[in-house]
């Protein structure tokens, strides 16, 4: 996918200015990023946009975090809420889907504190900034056991029974606990230092909203392990092990999601890394 002259007009339009170069970085379901000069990035919804107010209220959800987040997250610059095309500042640092943090038990710590700094900012704040998500484990569940009827065929005997005994299983119950969510927060969305040890940013918020609170640790859980995921549950509740159960029942739903996007999208980084850590995220006891 390259920009086309029309975009880059856009985007020229949004910033005031000529820019030299704008370069594809990736793309997800939902949006394209664009690299734009070295210091910005431009995401680009593949839809039509949607709700026009969507990307004013991302903008100031950022402007919210940023004020406590221990971990820097992107400042929107400008952006054009009719077709939905944003301008943020390019945070430095390297994906961690594209490059696997080496020790993920280092990177615990910091997660559980930005985790519990964004439960702590109060409800009226964030009034008009987020949704609330609404939808039950059951409906995760049951998108899970359509997608693996669709990716069965590219696992192996083992890893497959691992699967089918998860969507022959009942989904965990709702709970009333709603808490600020990123709502996506993979590795793809988590930027790091050259060594991957040291967290630099925390990107691409389209999809924040107030969510189960198990939801963020379940894509934590999927991406770093089950001993990443538990030692920040130790830090974000007194009932960790409950916490942690719901996380991997999350972390199996998206990786489940994430094998099919690859797959679909011949993005083999996201169906890599799934088939990589199956048997660590469906597995009842595994090790990270």
């Amino acid at each position: 996918m390259t920009p086309g002259p029309q975009l880059v007009e856009r985007v020229e339009q949004l910033l005031g200015r000529t820019i030299d170069s704008m370069r594809l970085l990736g793309h997800g379901v939902d949006h394209a990023v664009f690299d734009i000069g070295g210091d910005l990035v431009a995401r680009v919804p593949i839809a039509p946009a949607g709700d026009a107010g969507a990307l004013v209220r991302e903008a100031r959800l950022l402007e919210v975090v940023a004020g406590v987040s221990p971990i820097p997250v992107p400042t929107m610059v400008a952006y054009d809420a009719a077709t939905g095309v944003a301008v943020a500042t390019k945070l430095p640092g390297v994906s961690l889907l594209d490059e696997p943090c080496p020790a993920p038990e280092r990177l615990a710590d910091p997660l559980a504190g930005f985790l519990a700094v964004l439960r702590s900012i109060p409800d009226a704040t964030l009034d008009g900034l987020v949704d609330t998500e609404a939808d039950p484990p059951a409906a995760y569940f049951a998108e899970a056991g359509e997608i693996f009827s669709r990716v069965a065929h590219v696992r192996d005997p083992p890893q497959r029974r691992l699967v089918e005994r998860f969507v022959a299983a009942d989904p965990p119950p709702p709970v009333p606990e709603r808490v600020l969510s990123h709502n996506d927060l993979g590795a793809e969305h988590l930027l790091a230092t050259p060594d991957r040890l040291t967290l630099t940013g925390v990107i691409d918020w389209a999809d924040a909203a107030r969510a189960d609170p198990a939801v963020d640790l379940g894509r934590l859980h999927r991406d770093f392990g089950p001993r990443v995921a538990s030692r920040i549950a130790r830090r974000l509740t007194d009932d960790p092990d409950t916490l942690v159960a719901r996380a991997a029942f999350y972390a199996r739903c998206a990786l489940l999601e994430d094998l099919a996007f690859g797959l679909a999208t011949g993005d083999h980084r996201y169906s890599e890394t799934a088939l990589a850590n199956l048997s660590r995220t469906f597995a009842d006891h595994g090790d990270s």
